[in-house]
């Protein structure tokens, strides 16, 4: 499925996996880690294609709150770098600290959204 997802005036497409999640599904997932992001989380992961708890990867957006805004990125996370089947509930203990750098030295694309962006989003239920 083609999704959108947009946040103050952030706008950005994906396509997310339908054989686990439906869109609503994935639209409460969003809604809630906005919500714990523009509270009380310092960070968090917006999940955009989950196939299946146990898939060989899945793709998300890590986010991490700093002063008045979040700063989030696009990543694969592998199935190896966790310890079972995914829960999306425990996203926010697989982000760790922002990595700004790859390993080749070369800067990580990334994106702000005002902390009363998300807090917009996650309103609008």
């Amino acid at each position: 499925m083609r999704g959108c997802i947009r946040l103050g005036d952030f706008r950005e497409e994906f396509l997310a996996a339908l054989s686990v999640w439906t869109p609503a599904d994935y639209t409460r997932h969003w809604k809630d880690t906005a919500l714990a992001l523009a509270t009380t989380s310092p960070r968090g992961a917006f999940l955009t294609s989950f196939a299946a708890p146990e898939a060989s990867y899945h793709v998300i957006w890590p986010a991490w709150r700093e002063g008045d805004r979040v700063f989030i990125q696009n990543r694969l996370l592998f199935a190896h770098q966790i310890s079972g089947p995914l829960l999306p509930g425990n996203l926010p203990d697989l982000v760790g600290d922002p990595q700004r750098v790859d390993d080749d030295g070369n800067r990580v694309s990334e994106w702000a959204v005002s902390l009363e962006a998300l807090a917009m989003f996650a309103k609008d239920r």
